[in-house]
């Protein structure tokens, strides 16, 4: 994960066996005003359930970060479950 500003990019695997371990970066990335997911190498929806937890937190505090880059198989899901607006994604041309 890196940070710049009020942007956090996230990468590495956000599955099952990794969001427990994650999970405790969820206050940082609610604070943040963007999430990058471009670096993120593998999903499940483990991930879905992260980022849903990300928005309950940042909406609790009055913010909405802006989410982007997701991998494809994360953006299947949250067009599936249609979610965009709810987590607020930004997606790519």
């Amino acid at each position: 994960m890196s940070t710049s500003m009020s942007s956090v990019r996230i990468s590495g695997e956000l599955t099952m066996r990794t969001v427990p371990q994650r999970l405790a970066e969820a206050d940082t990335w609610a604070r943040a005003g963007s999430l990058d997911l471009s670096g993120v190498t593998q999903t499940d929806s483990a991930a879905l359930s992260l980022l849903l937890e990300i928005t309950r937190r940042a909406r609790s505090a009055g913010q909405s970060p802006q989410v982007t880059g997701l991998p494809a198989q994360l953006l299947a899901l949250v067009r599936f479950f249609e979610l965009q607006s709810v987590l607020n994604v930004t997606e790519s041309a």
